[in-house]
């Protein structure tokens, strides 16, 4: 599969990125399989987008935590250009959080904003290794049935799995607190991709994150990555932080499971990779926490 990489410094040039990635939605394999198409573009996609950022608690965008407005704004646009009908979904950590980003940003001009924590749940099948079910957000399992899913995840660390990208964004579905995903978080992660799993996925690393996964420290990485395989692109999302991806516990099973290709070498990516690539670190505290799966 391909991973798009591409050094993008500031938030201004997010757009630029955004474009490539819908002109070149024909270097994706997964895309073309699902829609059955040898040459696919945007005209193509479903009428109904579903976007889904990493909003996990009101900060200053300059942290490193949360996905960049300018990023669901830049993607909005291009789909509402062809038609589509976009809806904005996000229940970050605290209850209210979604709604703020979305007043304060202006994204309501940009499609239909739902603040996943205020709505109603339901029971999950997801019939996995580790996970029979959960609890989710109704109106986001109903509108992935239909819908085209872009996943806007953060480029940052945790503390229980080392990295949080595409994957780890899927909890913003799920019922607050999930701290029941805690144990065994790595095969549960992975087992709910069998209910959550992007069609295609645009990564927000212009500023990552380092230092743990809510406390972070601002890393100027000045790169963004876009794939159609949550595994390939969390992988090389993870080597550009500095981690070997097959040292990533969910990645791994991902891998086993055949999921998703995880060695650097096997992945097609489009880009600098070593010349992008940072260290991230994560606070000897969150590491110790992670051990007892805190």
């Amino acid at each position: 599969m391909t991973v798009i990489v591409d050094r993008v410094e500031s938030y201004e040039k997010v757009w630029g990125f955004v474009e490539r990635v819908f002109a070149n939605l024909d270097l994706f394999e997964n895309l073309k399989r699902r829609f059955s198409k040898n040459l696919l573009e945007i005209d193509d996609l479903p009428r109904k987008v579903i976007v889904k950022p990493n909003f996990l608690k009101w900060i200053d965008l300059d942290s490193g935590c949360v996905t960049h407005p300018e990023l669901i704004k830049a993607v909005a646009s291009f789909l509402a250009g062809s038609n589509q009908e976009i809806f904005i979904l996000e229940g970050g950590f605290t209850k209210n959080a979604a709604d703020r980003y979305f007043n304060e940003f202006g994204l309501y001009r940009y499609g239909n904003c739902i603040n996943l924590n205020t709505g109603r749940f339901i029971e999950v099948q997801v019939d996995g290794e580790k996970l029979r079910s959960v609890k989710a957000s109704e109106i986001a399992v109903k509108l992935l049935k239909e819908s085209f899913f872009i996943s806007l995840p953060k480029l940052k660390v945790h503390h229980l799995t080392k990295v949080t990208i595409s994957i780890k964004n899927n909890m913003g579905f799920l019922k607050k607190p999930a701290v029941s995903m805690h144990l065994s978080i790595n095969p549960k992660l992975v087992d709910l991709l069998n209910v959550f799993n992007p069609h295609l996925i645009i990564v927000d690393g212009v500023v990552g994150g380092e230092n743990s996964e809510s406390n972070t420290r601002p890393v100027r990485h000045g790169v963004m990555l876009a794939g159609d395989n949550a595994v390939e692109v969390d992988a090389v999302g993870a080597y550009l932080m500095g981690f070997e991806p097959e040292d990533i516990g969910f990645l791994k099973i991902a891998c086993e499971r055949g999921l998703g290709e995880i060695r650097i070498d096997k992945i097609d990516v489009v880009g600098d990779l070593e010349g992008l690539r940072k260290r991230y670190g994560i606070s000897s505290l969150r590491r110790f926490l992670g051990r007892l799966s805190i």
